[in-house]
């Protein structure tokens, strides 16, 4: 019974760990490429950075690959005057 509550986890960290290298290396080349995509689109770094608050209240950073222009959003409203939204 003890040795369950060490195994378990152990087994569980194990997975996680061989998994996700399994997953970094399938989805590498396929993250590199769209880092070159969005690096030869338009200048300004590849990946945004968001702050979130996670597991316990403790706060991270989430990396995105960049989708928009670099303060794309100092360019006025997207949207016209008397939009039915």
């Amino acid at each position: 019974m003890k040795e369950d509550r060490l195994t378990i986890p152990l087994s569980k960290r194990f997975s996680d760990i061989v998994l996700s290298v399994i997953a970094l290396l399938l989805l590498g080349p396929i993250m590199l490429l769209i880092a070159v995509l969005v690096k030869l689109s338009s200048p300004g770094p590849v990946f945004y950075t968001a702050k979130r608050v996670g597991y316990k209240g403790r706060p991270f950073a989430q990396l995105k690959f960049r989708t928009m222009h670099v303060e794309a959003d100092r360019h006025g409203s997207f949207t016209c005057k008397d939009d039915p939204r």
